[in-house]
């Protein structure tokens, strides 16, 4: 904007992922309920971000960013069962006693304060 503000705009994007790594053959009973629900494929997703920093003096520097500026909710999960294991699992990404794909935040705010010396 000026010599002493600036701002910026972005974006972060994941292709579809893998849901499972092994075969179909070797999934548990839960990954197969959750395979034949939800598909071989985790969604792709994009999330916009933005941003500003203002030199205040030679010194010091102000930063602000507002992460997922559309607030997009990704975390809609369901949770599946069967025996004694359970995992929960949704469009883009499930987790168990480990985690598959991003856990996207809903809209979140970040600020700073930078001293050069």
């Amino acid at each position: 904007i000026t010599e002493e503000v600036a701002s910026w705009l972005g974006a972060r994007y994941r292709g579809k992922t893998p849901r499972f790594t092994q075969n179909y053959s070797s999934l548990s009973a839960v990954q197969k309920k959750v395979y034949d629900e939800k598909g071989e494929y985790l969604k792709a997703w994009t999330v916009v971000d933005a941003g500003l920093s203002w030199k205040m003096t030679d010194a010091l520097t102000l930063n602000a960013a507002v992460n997922n500026l559309l607030n997009k909710d990704y975390s809609d999960v369901s949770l599946y069962s069967a025996g004694k294991s359970t995992l929960y699992a949704g469009d883009y990404f499930q987790t168990g006693s480990s985690t598959t794909g991003y856990v996207i935040p809903e809209r979140n705010y970040w600020m700073s304060l930078n001293y050069q010396f």
